[in-house]
């Protein structure tokens, strides 16, 4: 079973099902997530996204996720 996770920014995955992901993972489920936008230019900075992005890598980690995406739209 593959599970494909979409999202609007970074974070609303762990708010939204964070504890299912990480269940399902440790199951032994492939989940893949899809950031669609982030904190980037004209709003935020370029070193915005790049933290934020760091920050998701860390919750994707411990959530055991291995595949991911992030969009720069």
């Amino acid at each position: 079973m593959n599970i494909l996770i979409i999202v609007a920014h970074p974070d609303d995955e762990v708010l939204g099902v964070g504890g299912t992901i990480s269940r399902f993972a440790k199951n032994g489920v492939e989940i893949s997530i899809l950031v669609v936008s982030g904190h980037l230019p004209p709003i935020y900075d370029e070193k915005s996204f790049l933290i934020t992005q760091k920050e998701a890598l860390n919750a994707f980690k411990v959530m055991h996720v291995k595949n991911w995406k992030f969009l720069k739209n």
